[in-house]
């Protein structure tokens, strides 16, 4: 059975409550903060690529492929691929 790979979009927005001169140095701070740091956070949407969508992999792609976008997972003990594919 082919495989597909369907890239999921998912964006939040984020409030951060601030104390600083102005705007912009607000601005700047909260892009060195986390999301712990967060008062409120809103989920604005969800959508896919859809440029891919009906290109089919086969096995030996997808593994390609994985290793590529989880390289961290290139030394794991056990095998991230047979818990990956939702079937």
């Amino acid at each position: 059975m082919p495989i597909f790979v369907v890239s999921k979009i998912l964006t939040f927005s984020n409030l951060f409550a601030i104390e600083a001169k102005d705007y912009q140095s607000a601005v700047d701070i909260a892009y060195g903060l986390d999301s712990e740091s967060e008062f409120a956070q809103n989920v604005l949407g969800e959508e896919h690529d859809k440029s891919e969508s009906d290109k089919s992999l086969t096995e030996e792609e997808y593994v390609k492929l994985f290793y590529k976008e989880n390289d961290y997972l290139k030394n794991s003990p056990v095998d991230p691929l047979k818990y990956i594919i939702k079937q």
